[in-house]
């Protein structure tokens, strides 16, 4: 048992955290700045904000950049990891759908910031959907190699990821509560601050578990 594709598939798709971990960094340290900028300028100081749009913009297009790379980058690993393992291809339709009701989520954020909230936390649900195909798929993998030690530890990572995802989608369902409110500026800080966390923690594990099946491929 050789699982070429697979080798190959879960080596992007690391890489991919990788890249999903630099966005999510960004994300958080774009809220943290637009926070403190609020606090500390008026809007009438016109360098300030000459200052702080440029330091958005460029923030803002380097979170892009890598959340293309880690979309693009993981859905080729996982239809490469799919030659090996079926449990890959419905990873990656989940990763398409997650996407899209992401992006039009927020194209929505304006013009309905209800229909904005419910298309985001459903883009979270459909990503918990690709972690947990995805898992499954390298849970398969390392019981074909009579691991059950690492097949045990997959269970308990997705028990992990559930918990987080939950969190991440009533964190966009509080910010939509406290959006009228006069704190909803803390709010979105504090539930910025809580998604940049969680990001991050999910893709260190869901890492973790990627390097144990690509030891066990390596024959390690």
């Amino acid at each position: 048992m050789e699982f070429a594709k697979a080798k190959k598939g879960i080596k992007k798709i690391y890489i991919a955290q990788i890249f999903a971990i630099i966005a999510s960094v960004l994300s958080g340290g774009a809220a943290v700045f637009i926070k403190f900028f609020l606090n500390s300028y008026t809007v009438d100081d016109s360098s300030a904000m000459l200052v702080f749009g440029f330091a958005g913009f460029i923030c803002s297009f380097i979170m892009i950049l890598m959340m293309i790379f880690c979309i693009f980058l993981g859905l080729f690993g996982y239809l490469q990891a799919a030659g090996d393992e079926e449990q890959f291809k419905k990873a990656m339709i989940c990763t398409v759908v997650s996407g899209a009701l992401t992006i039009i989520g927020a194209v929505f954020k304006l013009p309905n910031g209800l229909i904005s909230t419910t298309l985001t936390s459903a883009g979270v649900i459909f990503e918990l959907f690709m972690m947990v195909f995805a898992v499954s798929g390298l849970m398969n993998i390392a019981e074909k190699f009579d691991r059950t030690d690492i097949v045990e530890s997959g269970d308990r990572l997705l028990k992990v990821l559930t918990v987080i995802y939950i969190i991440s989608a009533l964190n966009t369902l509080v910010i939509r509560i406290f959006q009228l409110s006069v704190h909803s500026q803390t709010a979105a800080f504090i539930v910025g601050a809580v998604d940049m966390v969680l990001s991050v923690l999910r893709c260190v594990v869901f890492m973790a578990y990627l390097r144990k099946i690509s030891r066990v491929l390596n024959g390690e």
